[in-house]
């Protein structure tokens, strides 16, 4: 039987027991906490004299890709040119770079290359020539005011405020925004350094240029679109790389529409390439082709760090005719179909009778459809709309087929 006094006594030995375990267990920590320390400072001081002799060693910048590293070309021989406009105090743009000079001005052009020459003047349209440098000494333009758009008026029949063109111009560089460049609208200053917006002319294409010391320049051409919201706008980024004379090439930036587009440059095929890194000092020619559409072509220096090019193609434009259909039945949609290459978007011109509608001259494919959803009729016919000429068809159906039961031509 335990007294009390036993019980105390196996208590304090107890204790002094657990006492001692947790200071081995301590001890054993420590010692492993001490160990880990040494290990880590002795591998610093391993690598520390390495790291020394790096940073007393010179420092070389990375070798920029391979795919970017191209070789300057020597400049091409050049040869005079002068332009003038009428009305004079145009700014003269030549193959994508401005030339920050007014008409009358003397540039220079590569000689026995094609060239591009760009005549801006604001409030007019402006004038795109080629030219073949050392075969014309001079060139002379015309250019024409563009008119002032009809007022229109709203479903309240309210006048609408007329469309408004901004362009908001944002400078960066490939480590991303790059505010504070100089801007060049048109080949002249603009007031304010990027990032800022540009009231335009809408539907006009503006050459704008944005420079900045340390960096190569860049450049685009663009137009607004016709907006009447006020906030409305239309962006445009220019990256401007850094100007390094181990990286003597420009980037050409293509955006190509409608996309069957071909593109060829230097008359070499680059379709589906949307960034060519050129050799600078070089002279390229850029042109694109595609069915149904008018050939497209552009001249280039690679003078700056980027150009940024819309290669747009547009529809061949012909002189318009007219047409009256008379298909003797109310409720029939009348069709036109065009037949030339590349436009086979056909439109309904009205309903049981046509008078004088405007169209392009050529052929077409004229479509009459009635009746119900579930017993339509419908019937094709072709026809031939001659340039200035007004053509007056009676189309009806005999046996369900569409036929030609009148035509005669007029003066438009």
């Amino acid at each position: 039987m335990s007294t009390p006094q036993n019980d105390d006594f196996d208590f304090i030995a107890r204790e002094a027991d657990r006492r001692r375990k947790r200071m081995i267990a301590t001890g054993v920590a420590a010692v492993l906490i001490i160990a880990t320390m040494v290990l880590l400072v002795g591998r610093f001081l391993k690598d520390a004299a390495p790291i020394a002799e790096i940073a007393e060693a010179e420092i070389v910048a990375p070798a920029e890709p391979e795919a970017y590293v191209v070789a300057a070309v020597p400049p091409p021989p050049r040869t005079n040119l002068r332009v003038t406009s009428t009305p004079p105090g145009a700014a003269v743009i030549v193959n994508g770079v401005a030339t920050r000079l007014m008409t009358p001005a003397d540039v220079s052009v590569v000689d026995g290359a094609t060239n591009t020459v760009e005549v801006h003047r604001t409030g007019h349209r402006s004038v795109i020539r080629q030219v073949e440098g050392g075969q014309e000494s001079s060139i002379a333009v015309e250019l024409q005011p563009i008119p002032t758009p009809e007022p229109q008026r709203g479903a309240d029949g309210e006048l609408l405020p007329p469309p408004r063109g901004v362009i908001r111009v944002v400078s960066s560089s490939p480590g991303g925004p790059l505010p504070g460049a100089d801007i060049l609208v048109n080949g002249s200053p603009w007031p304010e350094p990027t990032p800022t917006n540009i009231e335009v002319e809408p539907r006009v294409p503006y050459h704008i240029s944005v420079r900045m010391s340390g960096h190569r320049d860049a450049v685009t051409t663009v137009q607004a679109i016709a907006m009447r919201n006020p906030e409305d706008m239309r962006e445009v980024i220019l990256e401007m790389p850094v100007d390094r004379p181990d990286a003597a090439f420009m980037a050409l930036k293509l955006r190509v529409a409608p996309p069957e587009t071909e593109v060829f440059l230097n008359d070499e095929d680059v379709t589906g390439q949307r960034v060519l890194n050129l050799p600078a000092n070089g002279h390229y020619v850029l042109r694109a082709e595609a069915p149904g559409y008018d050939p497209w072509l552009r001249a280039f220096d690679a003078t700056v760090g980027v150009i940024d090019v819309s290669v747009i193609l547009e529809r061949p434009r012909f002189d318009p005719g007219r047409l009256s259909v008379d298909t003797g039945i109310d409720d029939a949609a009348i069709f036109v179909i065009p037949q030339r290459e590349g436009r086979n978007q056909g439109r309904e011109i009205g309903r049981g009778r046509v008078e004088g509608e405007s169209l392009e001259s050529g052929a077409y494919t004229l479509r009459v459809a009635h009746g119900p959803r579930n017993e339509r009729v419908r019937g094709d016919v072709d026809i031939s709309i001659p340039t200035g000429q007004h053509l007056h068809v009676r189309v009806g159906f005999r046996d369900g087929e569409l036929v030609i039961l009148n035509e005669r031509t007029t003066a438009r």
